[in-house]
């Protein structure tokens, strides 16, 4: 999510009315919910307003079932935190660690916050997705080939408000799909969503992309996650009723089967996704398959921390038509809980490390478990000197656990992770799999947020730490000023490049602060100071 420092709107008092995790606060919809994609075309109505769910989301990142229980645990997480940086010892790694081939500076913009800083490569081209910008790259240069705004992309007003952006390729259709949330008005809340025409899109024009719109009306589509299997786009989103959460939708849309542009793609949906009979899910992450299957996967948190479970929820085709499970398969992962928030040198105002959802998931064939099809997610959980990075292996179809294990530190919070294994697919070639990179953010009261990264070779221990980009100073700007705890990143991104081999080499992209201190006496010198890095490495 993003919020604007020149459009800015007081967020409005929550409602007195108690909103219980897990129950539905809000009014339900007559009968199943009904979506369609339309060709996206700029709206006359558009006038900028926003309505409360959004101001909440934009105010805050994200939205969460329950604001007062979301409050009670971070507090709780971080009472539990204190002192707890003397009492851990050093974990024991392997020297052997991650290289990075290449890395520079993305996209940013002073005048939204956090970065939702996220990228996906192809055979050709990487896309980097920041909030209010995309960025067009040959995979040879660090240079982009076009940029402009999130409005132009999804062929918007410009008096829309987007953001919330995703990226993925995908192997199958071989071209570029994203998704963005997309506000015209206070009650008209859409997803725009889209694909690329071909491998390698030059700019975003309706020359190179296929645009749609899906309307939510006035109900606000949150946090959306994008994946895929080899017959749907998938998406997930938390969706809220002004202040209210009323569930969660996995949403399948038929994927293009020609060069052109569908008229409409056919959409199936299924609301109010459940972790088990009595707890709905949250934060579905549908996964983005490298190695495409019949079979979708989405993966989830229950509506309640703390939890010892994960939500899998599978898509499959039936008939014709996408089949969504609407009541998950749990799986037993180990207790974990909403972390606490990381502290920074130089800013009292400590950084947003979310609340223990997972934020982003890969879906591959894992050699080194007799082929089978592996799901890599991850999340930032209660851990370490404050906050973890834990992230899981698994086994979707047959639930169970291959590996899993975190980017934890005795003495700084690690939080805002993206994991991606080293599987390279392009047609009949295939590679890797075996293999993984999870790079992240660390941070502490004496040292400035840092991007680093661990990597896993097949059966052997986890890496050490490699730090890729130190912030010269910490976060600061308008996404900290009155605002506690300053804006982070919301989520990162890393997949692997289909078009390597020995090694594969994974794309990520993360966030870093510029070190700048605004004066900030007003919104007008209180530019937001985020930066994101691109950089390309190799367990």
């Amino acid at each position: 999510m993003s919020f604007f420092r020149h459009r800015v709107v007081p967020v409005a008092a929550l409602a007195g009315v108690a909103i219980l995790l897990g129950v539905i606060a809000a009014p339900a919809l007559a009968g199943p919910k009904r979506l369609v994609a339309r060709p996206a075309v700029p709206q006359p109505t558009a006038d900028g307003t926003l309505g409360v769910a959004a101001r909440h989301a934009l105010k805050q990142g994200y939205l969460v079932p329950d604001q007062s229980a979301y409050e009670r645990a971070k507090t709780r997480a971080s009472r539990r935190s204190r002192g707890r940086a003397t009492a851990l010892a050093t974990p024991s790694f392997l020297e052997r660690v991650p290289s990075t081939s290449k890395s520079w500076s993305g996209l940013s913009d002073s005048d939204f916050a956090p970065s939702d800083s996220t990228g996906a490569v192809g055979t050709q081209r990487f896309i980097q997705l920041v909030n209010s910008q995309f960025g067009i790259y040959d995979k040879d240069s660090k240079t982009p080939i076009s940029t402009g705004s999130l409005n132009t992309l999804a062929n918007a007003s410009g008096a829309d408000t987007l953001f919330d952006v995703q990226v993925i390729w995908d192997p199958t259709t071989k071209r570029f799909f994203y998704t963005m949330i997309d506000v015209v008005s206070n009650t008209n809340n859409k997803l725009a969503y889209g694909y690329s025409k071909d491998a390698a899109p030059s700019s975003a024009s309706g020359s190179d992309w296929c645009k749609y719109s899906i309307s939510y009306g006035s109900q606000f589509p949150d946090y959306p996650k994008l994946g895929d299997s080899k017959y749907y786009a998938l998406i997930g989103v938390n969706v809220f009723n002004g202040n209210f959460f009323t569930g969660a939708d996995a949403i399948a849309i038929n994927k293009p089967s020609g060069s052109g542009c569908q008229s409409s793609p056919k959409i199936k949906v299924k609301s109010d996704l459940m972790s088990n009979d009595s707890t709905f899910a949250f934060t579905p992450v549908p996964a983005n398959e490298m190695d495409t299957k019949g079979n979708g996967w989405i993966v989830a948190v229950p509506s309640s921390l703390p939890s010892k479970k994960i939500s899998i929820f599978k898509v499959q085709k039936e008939n014709g038509e996408a089949k969504i499970q609407k009541t998950a398969t749990q799986l037993n992962v180990g207790d974990y809980s909403a972390p606490p928030n990381a502290p920074q040198k130089g800013n009292s105002t400590k950084i947003d490390t979310l609340d223990g959802r997972l934020t982003q998931a890969i879906g591959a064939t894992a050699p080194n478990h007799n082929d089978k099809f592996a799901v890599w997610t991850q999340h930032t959980v209660s851990g370490g000197a404050g906050s973890k990075v834990r992230w899981y292996e698994i086994n979707p179809s047959d639930p169970k656990v291959f590996q899993k294990d975190s980017a934890s530190s005795s003495s700084k919070y690690d939080f805002d992770g993206a994991i991606s294994p080293n599987r390279a697919v392009k047609g009949s070639d295939q590679a890797g799999g075996k293999d993984m990179v999870t790079n992240f953010v660390a941070s502490s009261s004496s040292s400035f947020p840092t991007i680093k990264m661990v990597s896993k070779k097949g059966g052997d221990d986890q890496s050490g730490q490699v730090a890729v980009k130190q912030s010269p100073g910490p976060i600061a700007g308008f996404d900290c000023f009155n605002q506690n705890p300053c804006r982070w990143g919301d989520y990162a991104s890393a997949t692997p490049d289909p078009s390597s081999s020995s090694p594969v080499k994974i794309w990520n992209v993360s966030q870093w602060a510029s070190g700048n201190k605004p004066a900030c006496t007003t919104s007008l010198n209180c530019p937001a100071t985020w930066r994101t890095q691109i950089f390309v490495t190799s367990p």
